[in-house]
């Protein structure tokens, strides 16, 4: 608790993540071997610190990269990506192959039976929905002990979709979720609610303190 309600700015820096974050590195689309700059070793060691955050990179600032070592450095039974389908089939399948990392896209029922300890999962939002319940159970079945990285996190602004329903669903209570977002509201602030409410599970770290509220009254 203490430290998830730690300010980053407040955070001092880990030697161990540090170093683990130097040495890391990930092979692009032109097949060339990578390495994070400072700017991005700076969040990413302060993001691995703690179990639940948003990194809210631009387009281009490397956050499906960012986010395979942010899981790499805490393995969990499971790994969970979940996103549109486009960032599924476009982004995340040809990068995984490109980093060797074995994982099964989820696309049928006997898939979801199929899911072994220590696969990687891609997950689009079509076929998320259709089998949450048996997702629901496998993850209960892993007690949880599983990372979510939600690519594109602002898919969920709407608390009343199913969509969203689904994702809080099956995920509020696994032990390590990064959402990753270059927009993580569209148009006003409340669009945030959904997403921090799948960080934190409405526990004690999603308490407000404020001293006053302003509510718009609707005539």
């Amino acid at each position: 608790y203490n430290l998830q309600n730690t300010p980053f700015a407040d955070l001092g820096r880990d030697a161990e993540i540090d170093n683990y974050l130097r040495r890391f590195y990930f092979v692009n689309n032109e097949d060339k071997k990578c390495y994070f700059n400072p700017i991005q070793r700076t969040d990413l060691g302060l993001m691995t610190q703690k179990n639940f955050g948003i990194l809210a990179w631009q387009m281009g600032g490397g956050k499906t990269a960012g986010a395979l070592a942010w899981a790499k450095y805490k393995p969990q039974r499971n790994t969970f990506v979940i996103s549109a389908s486009l960032a599924i089939n476009l982004t995340w399948v040809p990068f995984l192959i490109k980093n060797n990392i074995k994982f099964k896209h989820i696309k049928t029922m006997q898939d979801v039976y199929d899911i072994e300890q220590g696969d990687w999962l891609l997950l689009s939002f079509d076929f998320l929905t259709r089998y949450e319940k048996q997702l629901r159970d496998y993850v209960k079945a892993q007690s949880h002990r599983v990372n979510l990285i939600f690519d594109e996190s602002d898919e969920i602004t709407n608390n009343a979709t199913k969509r969203t329903r689904s994702v809080l669903s099956i995920f509020k209570r696994v032990k390590r979720k990064l959402l990753t977002t270059g927009t993580t509201t569209r148009n006003n602030i409340g669009e945030l609610y959904s997403q921090l409410e799948l960080l934190y599970n409405n526990s004690c770290n999603f308490m407000s303190w404020s001293e006053f509220y302003y509510v718009e009254e609707k005539s």
